[in-house]
């Protein structure tokens, strides 16, 4: 298709469209390579209108159409829109590229550590480099997404509030499922709740994007942080109350004006820990007031069993998460080296052992990858046993099903049942995010005509 190409530098825009006409006129446009980057931009702000037309030779020929300015980006990319103010400060021309870099230096931020190097290059590689889609919303504004976005991560792309009150979306006016994949071209409507917030521990398995998963990861971290400290800081008032002390937040507090930011933080986390008692974190403001007051003793040997759960949590890793807050499930109580996975509840995040009890009776929805901290995030093979009727192109179409919600397959085999009309098929399937396990099983069991699922584990 791009043996020879041909541009054509216009005076305007509406020449641009002029030009296009003209060719399309004296030879015949394909249709599927027609693009118009003037009306819709590239990311980086490309523009340009393309198409590939036949009859000028014996072959395609691609004929571009564009301005002398549009040009110069084309050539030089982010530099060609770069002016300078009276300061020498440089300025963004362009709001759209402006959003573009800011883009690029969020996933930079977030990627620091040589250790994130390949959650950098996940990211990079989606939001970036791979194929866009653009969705409109009811008002005709321009919503860029990575392909298979979902209808949350289009909430998350237009403002907080509208993902944190989510109610329903409206695709082209109908409603869809939550996990509704995104097509160029749909017009999303978003309905949400007008004085209430959504559990936000749900969400992570319907979003695509890593950039509305780390946001979204953050907005949880933040929400167990301000739990956690309101847990300590009313243990805390409890022992105030009990010497008649200015309360933590009060207009007399004196430990929240001694320390500050951080080193306040770590304090209640120290509190949290049991590495300090809220006798002893008192007594560093009021040690005149408790001088005669006897410390509690906080400091149990490495053998304890509080001590020994504490260590254990700090070297667990949930979701790319190295401070989360956790729980050890107490039936299998995970040591290394065993392989990890974790549950969200109303009780908080679990870590469960692969082999634990538990495991044959948990929804795949709230599952989360989990593993230790000195090594590198867990992939989970899916170990399914299926019953597919024996017909030609059944292998096919259950493969196809794998390909189509992006699963990747590690082994299959086949064999013939006891009955001659079907036939077993057991697959090995592997997952970097576990709750994605519910999308397949979902799908599977609406398809009975089909498939029936006889077994599965993971492992």
């Amino acid at each position: 298709m791009d043996i020879l190409a041909f541009r054509i530098i216009a005076n305007d825009v509406s020449s641009c469209y002029s030009i296009l006409w003209v060719i399309h006129k004296h030879y015949t446009p394909i249709f599927a390579k027609m693009k118009d980057y003037i009306a819709i931009p590239k990311p980086n702000w490309y523009k340009s209108l393309h198409t590939t037309v036949l009859g000028m030779f014996d072959f395609p020929v691609e004929i571009q159409v564009r301005t002398a300015d549009m040009d110069r980006v084309a050539n030089y990319g982010v530099a060609a829109h770069y002016a300078y103010s009276d300061a020498g400060k440089p300025i963004m021309v362009s709001q759209q590229q402006a959003q573009w870099i800011e883009k690029l230096q969020d996933i930079m931020e977030r990627y620091q550590e040589a250790t994130d190097k390949w959650g950098f290059k996940d990211e990079l590689n989606i939001e970036i480099l791979q194929k866009n889609i653009f969705i409109y919303t009811p008002k005709g504004d321009i919503i860029e997404l990575p392909l298979w976005s979902t209808v949350l991560d289009f909430a998350f792309r237009v403002h907080t509030d509208i993902w944190l009150k989510f109610k329903s979306a409206f695709i082209n006016w109908r409603i869809v499922p939550i996990d509704y994949k995104l097509n160029t071209g749909d017009i999303v409507d978003i309905k949400t709740f007008k004085n209430k917030y959504t559990a936000a521990s749900w969400r992570d398995s319907f979003l695509h994007t890593p950039s509305a998963k780390a946001r979204l990861h953050r907005y949880i971290r933040q929400l167990q942080k301000d739990d956690v400290f309101l847990l300590i800081t009313n243990q805390i008032n409890e022992k105030l109350k009990e010497h008649n002390l200015p309360l933590l937040g009060s207009k007399d507090d004196r430990i929240s004006k001694t320390f500050k930011g951080e080193e306040y933080e770590r304090l209640l986390l120290q509190v949290r820990d049991k590495q300090m008692s809220t006798t002893r974190l008192i007594k560093l403001v009021y040690k005149e007031v408790l001088d005669g007051l006897k410390e509690e003793v906080t400091r149990p040997t490495l053998q304890s069993k509080w001590a020994k759960e504490i260590a254990i949590k700090h070297s667990i890793v949930v979701d790319g998460d190295k401070e989360m807050d956790l729980i050890l499930c107490p039936e299998c109580l995970p040591t290394y080296p065993e392989k990890l996975i974790a549950r969200s509840g109303k009780d908080g995040i679990k870590v469960h052992t692969l082999d634990c009890d538990a495991m044959k009776t948990m929804d795949y929805k709230k599952l989360l990858e989990a593993h230790w901290k000195w090594q590198r995030a867990a992939t989970y093979i899916l170990k399914l046993w299926l019953l597919a009727p024996d017909r030609p192109g059944i292998l096919l179409e259950i493969l196809k099903i794998f390909e189509f919600l992006w699963i990747n397959l590690k082994d299959i085999y086949t064999e013939h049942g006891d009955e001659h009309d079907h036939t077993y098929v057991w697959v090995d399937l592997e997952f970097d995010n576990p709750s994605k396990i519910s999308y397949l099983i979902n799908d599977l069991k609406s398809r009975k005509e089909l498939l029936k699922i006889t077994s599965l584990k993971i492992v």
